[in-house]
């Protein structure tokens, strides 16, 4: 039963830059506790029986073929709508 302190769980607070006050971090260690157990009990779960269920799917390329075609039809109705328009595109301002 794996266990984890208050202290801990600050640390891990401390590590992942999240204040956690004492009240908060008491929740936490209760509820990680009951994460770490359950994660515990998946570990000893038998599984030796069991088939792999992912060699079972057959892997099939989802996507296009990369192939060069033509260009679409640029909309000029709505490029006469922008503000204002460099080498044929619309200029907007720096998004960073």
């Amino acid at each position: 039963m794996p266990k984890i302190t208050v202290k801990e769980v600050k640390k891990l607070g401390l590590l992942s830059r999240v204040s956690i006050s004492e009240k908060e971090a008491s929740e936490l260690q209760k509820d990680m506790e009951k994460i770490l157990n359950f994660v515990s009990k998946l570990e000893k779960a038998e599984i030796s029986d069991t088939i792999c269920s992912t060699l079972n799917v057959e892997h099939v390329n989802i996507f296009r073929g990369d192939e060069a075609g033509e260009k679409p039809a640029r909309d000029r109705s709505l490029l006469k709508q922008a503000p204002e328009m460099e080498r044929g595109y619309i200029k907007t301002k720096k998004v960073l």
